[in-house]
């Protein structure tokens, strides 16, 4: 652990090598993609109809079909899967994304906030390893997607709430912003944002839902410190099973990285469960 943490500061130092997210998607996609085209995997059919009960329970009464699979089960042993390809499932969850805009847009925020825990609550799958990579990058797209948008929405209410005298800039220096100022309301309604992730049972969404919402802490009149990074890498702990906890620890890496550059404690999670996935992948 110690030279992990020797190489997590030569890392730092050396970071006009940084590889961007978005650099490193495409790497993962054309390595993996490869391996899944044309291949069917398998899916939870109950996670599945979770999802679409969601878009059917939208105020927008949207009625798509996304998440309707012809099953290939043929035993009774096999009726809580169902078998789909790597492409079509690649393509609904690309429509979800499309849903999750359309609902937001009509002011259907609870429909909203179902489609990206229902998103999270996905990764929980591991029943086609191969193809998590993807899964992985496609649905944690769609919760920074909807981590966006409340944001966005936190941005424009702090302008109106302020009368206009406050104006949120993405690349203002945190350090010299007076968090006092952001209105009340402002900070109830922020507030209501992370209560309802904090209310989720489930550990693994719970974690994504803050995650893909932490930006918005500064509306809450505070700064995200190094101490909620390491909160969230105790809360991945708590996650059973190693590939899911890998993955997720590798999303807070992500946001952490772009909150606090500097900030490095949290990520002894990585090393831990670097050890982890290791050990069970021998067993196996």
């Amino acid at each position: 652990p110690l030279a992990e943490l020797h190489n997590l500061e030569v890392m730092m130092i050396n970071r006009n090598e940084f590889e961007t997210w978005e650099a490193k998607k495409l790497k993962i996609f054309a390595q993996f993609k490869s391996q899944t085209d044309g291949q069917e995997i398998i899916i939870d059919e109950r996670r599945d109809r979770d999802t679409d009960r969601v878009i059917r329970l939208g105020k927008g009464k949207s009625r798509m079909d996304q998440l309707e699979f012809k099953s290939k089960a043929g035993s009774s042993s096999s009726r809580a899967q169902q078998m789909i390809t790597a492409q079509e499932f690649t393509n609904q969850l690309e429509r979800l994304d499309k849903e999750l805009k359309k609902f937001w847009e009509k002011e259907d925020k609870v429909a909203c906030i179902r489609i990206a825990i229902q998103c999270a609550k996905l990764l929980n799958d591991v029943a086609s390893p191969v193809f998590y990579p993807q899964k992985f990058i496609l649905l944690t797209d769609i919760l920074d997607h909807f981590g966006t948008l409340v944001y966005g929405r936190m941005k424009k209410l702090t302008k109106l709430h302020s009368g206009g005298k406050i104006i949120i800039d993405d690349d203002m220096n945190e350090q010299n912003f007076d968090f006092t100022l952001i209105p009340d309301k402002v900070q109830e309604i922020c507030m209501n944002w992370f209560l309802k992730s904090a209310c989720i049972r489930e550990v693994l969404p719970r974690i994504y839902l803050e995650l893909c919402l932490v930006q918005c802490h500064k509306f809450m009149q505070r700064r995200v410190q190094q101490s909620d990074l390491l909160r969230l890498s105790k809360m991945v702990r708590g996650i059973a099973e190693p590939l899911c906890a890998c993955y997720t620890a590798a999303y807070l890496a992500r946001v952490g990285y772009s909150i606090d550059p500097e900030a490095k404690d949290y990520l002894i999670i990585l090393t831990d469960f670097s050890f982890k996935i290791t050990e069970k992948a021998v067993k196996e």
